[in-house]
């Protein structure tokens, strides 16, 4: 009788863990893809915004700075294969070329669910288009608060 409890005790436990969901702790991370590029003055080219690992996502919002004596954003959108695909959303109009408080300018864009969340594993946020007006180098960065 022992063993037969032990046995259904120890089948429970098992069963139970069928039901527990695993969670493993990335770090939910960005990239700007290409991360590196060439071109001449008046060629254009187009960054994506790529996010990794997020859960819960229902609203996102960026400042992607760089140096507008070289390059100015021309365009932002939200591509068919993003991260809220299939999703209602509200998106933000976006704001470009605006200066920043170390310098550089920056492009302001975001998009919104309008009910819910996602899980994100990988996936597009947006993708941002640039002309080159200047010789030079420029980072083309995620700002921060204090830009």
């Amino acid at each position: 009788m022992k063993k037969l409890s032990a046995l259904l005790t120890i089948m429970l436990l098992l069963g139970m863990l069928a039901f527990i969901r695993l969670s493993y702790s990335s770090e939910t991370m960005y990239s700007l893809t290409p991360s590196r590029i060439e071109v001449l003055p008046g060629q254009n080219f187009t960054i994506d915004v790529i996010v990794q690992n997020v859960s819960d996502l229902f609203a996102w919002q960026l400042a992607i700075k760089y140096s507008a004596k070289v390059i100015n954003c021309t365009a932002a959108w939200i591509p068919e294969d993003n991260v809220f695909t299939g999703q209602t959303t509200v998106p933000v109009s976006p704001v470009f070329n605006d200066p920043t408080n170390d310098g550089y300018n920056y492009t302001l864009f975001g998009n919104s669910l309008l009910s819910g969340s996602v899980l994100v594993e990988q996936g597009v946020l947006c993708r941002l288009n640039f002309t080159t007006i200047g010789y030079g180098q420029t980072p083309v960065v995620l700002g921060t608060a204090d830009d």
